[in-house]
């Protein structure tokens, strides 16, 4: 076994990469064995960290140790997380508060944005998630899975055409391009009626 080397910023971006591999489990061993060799270590990132490796088998304690981090240091990632452990756990009005304290100290992060916009429109909360999305969009106006999301949203609020506006930007650059043609050639056939502008895109697909 390769030895790990002594660095402490190598081992907690090690442990944010087993997080990001669902390996929490390891993640908090990696971060467990840190401090107790560093207890001067510790510090906001390494509990935050330690808040996702036990996100998903101690819900408690991970809330501890994102508290602890939030008191040492305000970060967006740590109030998404925060917020994703009371969603997780139907305490939905408690996850929008913790994005609306997010948002007061980090207006313009995507990541928040992103998580509350699709939190409210989970909710039914569509125009809210809308306005979101569209802030969103003016940092990155060509980010094709932002476009996918704001087009489903107006889907749900029978915007039809506003819709399709959407997932046309999002097509050109989207990962998967004939999933958009297939809610495209939908929403032409089904919403707006336009059997001419549905056909060829259909023929793309089949």
């Amino acid at each position: 076994t390769a030895l790990i080397p002594d660095n402490l910023d190598y081992k907690v971006d090690l442990a944010s990469v087993l997080n990001k591999a669902e390996r929490g489990f390891e993640a908090q061993q990696l971060l467990d064995q840190l401090l107790k060799e560093n207890p001067e270590a510790r510090n906001a990132r390494i509990l935050r960290e330690l808040g996702k490796a036990w996100m998903s088998r101690d819900p408690v304690k991970s809330r501890t140790y994102l508290t602890d981090s939030l008191t040492l240091e305000a970060h967006p990632e740590a109030f998404i997380l925060m917020a994703q452990l009371f969603m997780t756990r139907g305490r939905l009005e408690e996850a929008i508060r913790m994005f609306d304290t997010a948002l007061s100290q980090f207006p313009d992060d995507a990541g928040v944005l992103s998580h509350y916009a699709a939190l409210l429109s989970d909710l039914g909360r569509h125009d809210a998630a809308v306005g979101f999305y569209e802030r969103l969009l003016k940092t990155a106006p060509s980010d094709s899975i932002i476009l996918e999301k704001l087009g489903d949203t107006y889907e749900e609020l029978n915007r039809a055409q506003n819709a399709v506006e959407a997932y046309q930007r999002a097509e050109k650059t989207h990962p998967e391009p004939e999933k958009l043609l297939m809610k495209l050639a939908q929403l032409q056939l089904h919403e707006l009626h336009r059997l001419q502008d549905a056909n060829p895109l259909f023929q793309v697909l089949y």
